[in-house]
């Protein structure tokens, strides 16, 4: 019978039993009214849905009381002034298989239940995904219902204290080939299994964990699974209605308890990084950095979007934060600074806005707008606070920054070479393996300088490159080198992730080629037709004495990852290491060696290890001040 038609049967409760698989929601005090509002509501979701696929109520309301049983609520001693309400309606809809034509007069039927236990200012609703989609949206569409969410930590505290068996992770850094954008994990304490390194940037999505609760909530037992940001838990199947009000009771009765115990900011897994609804407490922005077209859907990479990125890429932006999450930033290209940008994030229907605009008048617009421009692509950007918080990807996450040293920097000098230029000045490939090492004075020709006295040493720019360089030493070591040139020529230039975080992904994305014979297999495949090779700094014809070598080479010899970046001093990280230092430089290059500690960590796990070079600017060698 179509909706608004009466009369509908009521069902009969002895004939039900739902799966729990529930939204739990907090609402006013009055009640009757509220549940009102929110039975309307569900029936108008329903009724949205006669036209595409026939939806229509054929049943509504419970006609007897749920029975009491033996894990009932005689067990769950409630008071008698507790106000508990249980009703249901179910509805048919039906949808053509996906295999069937148009004009065909095969149809699936579908009945769902959809049903919902109140206790006090405290309902779980239990509907089908169709139906939990409407709700979810209608919980966030303004103007808003009365109903809310219940915390997330007070369900983290209720349901995820016992040893979790699943978690279901999403990515909080910004997008990159180099991290997943979600990942799960199984196994019989998953929570001990978490890494500080490899999981600090991810947030809890979902999990499932043993129920860990007071053992008056008789019904609350087994392993329970949660989404807390949707407020979703669901059990099992059960045998009765009974046995479905009973655990819905049970449950909104512990989140009950938890919520009065100030468990708002439970945290089961302190490694992960946690979500957050609004923009308190964000304050000290430090750094923003910015991540590869390639790490996005290719539906949203546009020429646009790829220009901003070739701009930001160029860019020098110097962050300072404030006491909000406010902040303002020096920006230019190629080194220089011609102004001031500020930006003011806002949180909009639990989604953040990152709005840009000029601090003041620029000196040099020219400088400044492109930088303007390019930051409006918001979804290239992460923006890092000292308050363990990030903004990225349209939303705000909290996680702790570990403060572990990075001990693998060389420090070299760079005197004589332009070490803001990268490779020498060609758009053609193979002019550039051409004019390496001929009076140019880019980087690629100091890592000539630098590593080609030691044997087999070939350029691989170009691309799907292995490296920048490839070393294959006369004591057997095998090296990947990867260059990435620095953004100013000042001695004092700041320290700054931004000019790490591309290199380093592509340090790690080629870790594979750490196999000799993946690595000779990609050598013989060059990127031009004649790529530079020399074998003690002496041009050689081609690769094939290098390759073949290299088929050789024992596994049990050392190989090395090179991250060349002399954007990153040794002064500055003295600086800020040391008394006179701020704290944004301090947070700086806590990230800049999270990321290294975390690229090091794959390779050394595949039997390697992993330096990052940065520029001397001549300070005094000592034990104290070289290495970590």
């Amino acid at each position: 019978m179509p909706l608004g038609h009466q009369p509908l049967p009521q069902m009969h409760a002895s004939m039900l039993k739902p799966y729990v698989s529930v939204v739990v929601l907090t609402f006013p005090s009055d009640a009757v009214s509220a549940l009102d509002v929110l039975r309307k509501a569900l029936l108008r979701f329903v009724e949205r849905q006669h036209a595409r696929n026939g939806a229509e109520l054929v049943a509504d309301g419970l006609a007897e009381q749920v029975p009491v049983d033996e894990a009932g609520l005689e067990q769950t001693a409630e008071r008698a002034d507790v106000q508990i309400t249980v009703d249901a309606f179910a509805y048919r809809k039906e949808t053509r298989p996906g295999w069937a034509t148009k004009d065909s007069p095969y149809v699936d039927t579908t009945h769902s239940l959809c049903t919902w236990v109140a206790r006090e200012n405290w309902v779980a609703i239990g509907c089908d995904g169709t139906i939990e989609s409407k709700l979810q949206k209608w919980l966030d569409t303004p103007p808003r219902p009365a109903f809310r969410r219940v915390p997330a930590g007070v369900i983290n505290a209720t349901l995820l204290s016992g040893d979790a068996k699943n978690l279901w992770l999403r990515g909080a850094h910004g997008r990159r080939r180099t991290k997943a954008d979600s990942k799960t994990l199984s196994g019989q304490s998953v929570g001990e299994a978490l890494n500080p390194l490899d999981d600090s940037t991810f947030a809890l999505g979902s999990a499932r964990a043993h129920v860990s609760v007071a053992p008056e909530f008789t019904a609350l037992t087994g392993i329970v699974g949660t989404t807390p940001r949707k407020s979703k838990v669901w059990f099992s199947s059960t045998q009765t209605f009974a046995e479905f009000r009973d655990t819905c009771l049970d449950l909104l009765r512990a989140l009950a308890r938890a919520y009065a115990d100030g468990a708002e900011d439970d945290h089961p897994f302190p490694l992960l990084a946690t979500e957050a609804r609004d923009l308190a407490g964000v304050a000290g922005a430090y750094e923003l950095t910015w991540c590869d077209p390639d790490d996005l859907p290719a539906a949203d990479v546009s020429d646009d979007l790829l220009d901003a990125y070739q701009t930001l890429n160029r860019s020098t932006i110097i962050v300072t934060g404030g006491t909000d999450a406010r902040f303002t930033a020096s920006v230019g290209l190629d080194g220089r600074v011609g102004g001031n940008l500020r930006c003011t994030p806002s949180v909009t229907n639990s989604r953040v806005d990152l709005a840009f605009g000029f601090d003041g008048e620029p000196t040099d617009v020219t400088q400044v707008r492109p930088v303007l421009d390019a930051l409006s692509f918001t979804q290239l950007l992460t923006i890092h606070y000292e308050s363990g918080h990030s903004v990225t990807q349209e939303a705000v996450y909290k996680s702790k920054i570990e403060d572990h040293e990075f001990r693998s920097w060389r420090w070299e000098s760079f005197d004589g070479y332009d070490v803001t230029r990268e490779k020498p000045p060609t758009s053609v490939a193979q002019d550039i393996h051409d004019a390496i090492g001929s009076g140019d004075n880019s980087l690629f020709t100091w890592v000539l300088q630098h590593f080609g006295k030691r044997g087999y040493l070939t350029c691989d720019d170009g691309s799907n490159e292995v490296a920048d360089f490839v070393l294959l030493a006369d004591d057997g070591e095998l090296a990947l080198i990867h260059v990435k040139g620095a953004n100013s020529l000042s001695p004092n230039r700041q320290i700054s992730a931004s000019s790490l975080e591309v290199v380093t992904g592509q340090a790690i994305k080629n870790l594979r080629h750490l196999d000799a014979e993946r690595l000779s297999l990609a050598l013989a495949r060059a990127p031009v037709a004649s790529p530079a090779v020399w074998l003690y700094g002496n041009r050689e014809a081609n690769r094939n004495d290098m390759i073949d070598l290299l088929r050789a080479r024992s596994a049990r010899d050392p190989s090395t990852v090179f991250i060349v970046q002399p954007h990153i001093t040794e002064a500055a990280r003295l600086r800020a290491l040391g008394p006179s230092g701020s704290r944004f430089e301090l947070h700086r290059l806590r990230l800049v060696e999270m990321l290294l500690n975390h690229a090091r960590g794959g390779a050394v796990g595949l039997g390697s290890d992993l330096v990052a070079v940065g520029d001397s600017l001549h300070v005094p060698a000592s034990p104290s001040t070289t290495g970590g």
